[in-house]
């Protein structure tokens, strides 16, 4: 049996770089000193740089989850009126949170498949002038869909806008203050390059005026508890950060940084083009058809006869490259290729070929051996991929 190389490509958690892997190595500190302090310090800067904001940011050992559930702790008071946009896996988990700690949930339903017609939004919004926020997710990993988030904080400009960007961030550019967004809610386990277990938000003035109003009790995730912290002459966390972590997002963005974020997008635009153009020469149907800006994922059918789920592990026990199925409604009828943060053309290119393999020796699909991968290295080729670091 062929050993493989083994490729994680999903949408995240994402492969490490191993300059973020050593960082995981620093010897260990102590969180209330000076040197944590400026190492915290340099993260929320670039954090900063990275999403356009001079607003605060708020840093948490977590998944990304759990800072979405203290956006609503810490926004919202039980009762309260808010908006989800809903075309996708993740903005349903949105209701689940804001239902949990009962607020009224106001949905604008599109298909998963589906672009927001923000002038539907607007519409919601001008019967229901109760509503106090809206939320919205930047990238639809159930789907691939990039949704506007400069509508998004247009038609929003008068209440309070949140946006789920775990896994648009790092991707395509995000302006949080040019664009009106008050609560950008992310972590670092995707095209921020960093193993799971930090996540983050920002807090514009906005969001702190409902903060100071809101009546929801909360605890490890109370943001102003978090900000006192991060105002101190050393600045830290209220209860002990994973340090080794923190160590690692920083050299991370710093990378990122470094590359340039023009750059970085760039090459993520060409990554998302290439296993598209790829994708459609192997014959399968795209969930989304239209263009759209850089995604991290592409999400595509297979062959009714083809179990999605089954596929993803015999992809991963005969060619070593873990894709993942779909969730939801998607559940064993599509496959999804991630394609953020630390990752190349090869990488692509073996993904396209190890799945043009499986079907054509497994399943006897009739394809053209080589097409697919001839596609995604002709936008590779006219792409002009610059030299990067990540």
């Amino acid at each position: 049996m062929m050993l493989y190389k083994k490729r994680l490509m999903i949408p995240g958690p994402t492969p490490i770089p191993e300059k973020v892997v050593q960082a995981g190595l620093e010897p260990m500190i102590d969180e209330r000193t000076e040197e944590f302090g400026q190492l915290f310090s340099e993260l929320s800067l670039n954090l900063k740089k990275i999403i356009n904001t001079e607003s605060d940011i708020l840093i948490f050992s977590s998944s990304i989850t759990g800072a979405c559930e203290g956006a609503v702790q810490n926004l919202f008071s039980q009762g309260d009126h808010v908006l989800v946009i809903n075309n996708g896996y993740f903005a349903e988990r949105w209701i689940q949170i804001c239902e949990a700690y009962n607020l009224m949930v106001h949905q604008v339903n599109f298909e998963f498949n589906e672009k927001v017609d923000f002038s539907k939004v607007k519409k919601i919004l001008k019967e229901n002038e109760q509503i106090k926020g809206a939320i919205c997710v930047f990238c639809e990993t159930s789907s691939g869909m990039m949704n506007d988030i400069e509508l998004f904080g247009a038609v929003t400009n008068d209440i309070l806008s949140i946006v789920d960007a775990a896994s648009g961030l790092g991707v395509s550019e995000i302006k949080a203050d040019q664009w009106g967004i008050d609560v950008v809610v992310s972590g670092g386990q995707k095209a921020l390059m960093t193993p799971p277990g930090i996540s983050f938000v920002t807090v514009s003035d906005k969001a702190w005026k409902a903060n100071h109003t809101s009546n929801i009790s909360k605890f490890y995730f109370d943001w102003q508890k978090a900000k006192k912290y991060s105002q101190e002459k050393y600045p830290h966390t209220p209860y002990t950060p994973a340090i080794s972590l923190i160590f690692q997002l920083r050299e991370a963005t710093n990378m990122i940084l470094d590359d340039g974020l023009q750059n970085v997008y760039k090459k993520h635009e060409l990554l998302y083009k290439a296993t598209r153009e790829a994708v459609r020469s192997l014959g399968l149907r795209l969930v989304l058809e239209m263009d759209t800006v850089a995604s991290s994922v592409t999400a595509a059918y297979l062959p009714e006869y083809i179990n999605a789920e089954i596929f993803v592990e015999q992809l991963a026990n005969e060619f070593g490259i873990q894709i993942t199925d779909g969730p939801g409604i998607y559940k064993d009828k599509i496959i999804r290729i991630g394609h953020c943060g630390y990752m190349d053309p090869f990488d692509i290119i073996a993904t396209i070929l190890a799945i043009e393999t499986l079907l054509q020796k497994r399943y006897g699909y009739n394809l053209i051996p080589g097409n697919a991968v001839q596609k995604a290295q002709e936008v590779f080729a006219n792409g002009n991929l610059v030299t990067s670091n990540i």
